[in-house]
């Protein structure tokens, strides 16, 4: 058995939480920068039940398993502070990095795409939600 980035682990967890009808979305966060970085990037999925949210992870082994939440917001911000937690251990992200912090909840991508292709798809296809940065400022 092989290994898949984030982003072939979210279509196979896609598939299932579809085939049990479950309400989820699939979401991408990154860095949004201009130019090439090291900043890393990060696709998940949240899905709802019993009027709660919950993350559901599995590639980020540092952060495994079903997190519960009582708003999708605060699914939202737990997963936005662990990205920015783990980014800040090889990268800088105060006030200037944060602005370029943005997530993105995206649909099914292009079978067999490659990372760039997906980075593409998103930025064209996905819908940017609202979140609040200012609560990282430290």
């Amino acid at each position: 058995m092989g290994y898949g980035h984030c982003w072939n682990q979210v279509e196979l967890e896609r598939d299932w939480f579809k085939k049990h009808n479950y309400n989820f979305k699939t979401l991408y966060i990154w860095f949004e920068f201009p130019y090439n970085n090291s900043y890393s990037t990060h696709t998940y999925l949240l899905f709802e039940k019993d009027g709660k949210y919950h993350y559901f992870e599995h590639s980020d082994f540092s952060n495994i398993g079903i997190h519960q939440f009582e708003t999708y917001e605060e699914a939202i911000n737990y997963q936005m502070e662990k990205h920015i937690e783990h980014n800040k251990q090889t990268n800088p992200v105060g006030d200037e990095e944060l602005k370029h912090l943005h997530i993105y909840e995206y649909h099914h991508p292009i079978y067999g795409c490659t990372m760039n292709e997906f980075i593409d798809y998103i930025l064209s296809n996905g819908k940017e939600i609202e979140i609040k940065k200012q609560r990282h400022r430290k």
